[in-house]
């Protein structure tokens, strides 16, 4: 499962953001026509992602910390 999903989140996210280039630039085209967004959307969206990073990450490095392998000996 760890080889698959090494191999397979890359892909999916260059897939995510080839897809993601043109819907983009076809939004900054529509965008000019209608109004700017309020000002901190931007701050605030890039504030989720990185709480989303961290939380992911923090998550990983607990779980291999906590994990028991089973193979250590009690003294």
């Amino acid at each position: 499962m760890p080889k698959l999903f090494k191999s397979v989140l890359p892909t999916l996210l260059l897939l995510s953001l080839l897809f993601a280039i043109p819907v983009a630039l076809a939004q900054e085209e529509a965008a000019a026509e209608t109004t700017a967004i309020p000002p901190g959307i931007s701050v605030g969206v890039f504030l989720l992602g990185v709480l989303a990073v961290l939380a992911v990450g923090i998550t990983m490095i607990a779980r291999d910390n906590f994990k028991s392998d089973g193979d250590e000996q009690p003294r």
